[in-house]
C-alpha cells in the first residue's frame, strides 16, 4: 500500500445578506436572499510517515468544484481561488453561497506557481480513497449565522497518477494570452470617449468596456491569426475592423487609437 501525507483544510462560513427586490402580479414583495461567505483555511495537517517533497508552502491556488446536492452546477465549477499566506496562516479568497441549501465538493486540487497539481482530494472508490477520512464528494450545508467547519483531506500527488485519485487526468491547461492598448476618441477631436469593444474570431468572442483614458488594457487569447474589433458608442457610427495578431501586438506598449464618426 502506498503511504501518503495529507493536510486538513477547514472551510469556515460566515454570513452576509443580499437584498433583492422581486415583483409579482398585482403585488410587489421584498424577499431576503442570504448568502454565506466561504473561506478555505488550511490548518496544521497531520503528516504520516513517508513524507513527500511537496509542501504546503508550494501551493498558490486551489481549484474547486461545488455542486448542489442534486448534482446540478453552481457558479463554482473548476474555479480557481487564490491561496494566501499570512504569517504562516493559509487561507483562500472568499466565495459566497446561498444559505439553507445542501452542497457537495466534487473537485479539490492544490496547484503550485507553475500550475502543477501538487495535492488532491481523492474520489470515493479510488485507490487513494482509504487514505483519507472522507473522500469526494464531500457533502455540506450552510446554516444562517452558524460557522461550520468542513474538513477536506488532500494527498500529495508525487509519484501518483490521476487514476490513483479516481481522475482521468489532472486538467491543468495554460491558455496563452496577450495584452494590447486601445483608446477611443471622436474624429477631429482630442476628447477621449467611453465605448464598448467586442473582439471576435469564429466562435471566440470577448466584450469589454473601454474607459475614456489613453491606455485601456485589453487581454485576449493568443490563438488566432486575426481578430475582428467592433466598437459601439451611442451617438456614433459603429466601428468594425479586422486586425492580424501581429498588428495588434504592435500596440502592446503604445495605444491603438480609434476615432469614431458622429451619427448625424
Amino acid at each position: 500500500m502506498k503511504t501518503a501525507n495529507f493536510l486538513t483544510l477547514a472551510m469556515f462560513l460566515t454570513t452576509f445578506a443580499l437584498l433583492i427586490s422581486c415583483s409579482k402580479e398585482n403585488n410587489i414583495e421584498d424577499e431576503l436572499f442570504e448568502k454565506q461567505n466561504v473561506e478555505f483555511v488550511i490548518g496544521n495537517g497531520k503528516i504520516q510517515k513517508g513524507t513527500k517533497n511537496n509542501k504546503l508552502d508550494d501551493a498558490t491556488k486551489v481549484v474547486i468544484t461545488i455542486q448542489n446536492s442534486d448534482g446540478t452546477a453552481t457558479e463554482y465549477t473548476s474555479s480557481e481561488l487564490n491561496l494566501y499566506n499570512t504569517n504562516g496562516n493559509y487561507s483562500t479568497q472568499k466565495i459566497a453561497l446561498p444559505v439553507g441549501a445542501d452542497y457537495k465538493i466534487t473537485e479539490f486540487l492544490l496547484l503550485d506557481v507553475s500550475n502543477n497539481t501538487i495535492f488532491a482530494c481523492p474520489l470515493e472508490n479510488s485507490q487513494q480513497a482509504p487514505n483519507v477520512t472522507d473522500p469526494l464528494p464531500i457533502n455540506f450545508n450552510i446554516i444562517k449565522d452558524v460557522s461550520t467547519p468542513v474538513n477536506v483531506e488532500v494527498i500529495s500527488t508525487e509519484n501518483l497518477t490521476p487514476e490513483d485519485f479516481g481522475l482521468t487526468r489532472f486538467i491543468i491547461l495554460e491558455v496563452g494570452t496577450f495584452n494590447f492598448l486601445v483608446s477611443v476618441s471622436e474624429l477631429g477631436s482630442n476628447e477621449l470617449l467611453t465605448a464598448d469593444l467586442i473582439i471576435t474570431k469564429n466562435e471566440y468572442s470577448i466584450t469589454t468596456s473601454l474607459e475614456a483614458i489613453v491606455n485601456n488594457i485589453v487581454n485576449i487569447k493568443d490563438e488566432f491569426t486575426d481578430y475582428t474589433l467592433t466598437i459601439n458608442k451611442t451617438g456614433y457610427l459603429a466601428y468594425e475592423q479586422n486586425f492580424t495578431i501581429e498588428q495588434l501586438q504592435i500596440y502592446e506598449t503604445k495605444p491603438l487609437v480609434i476615432e469614431l464618426i458622429t451619427d448625424n
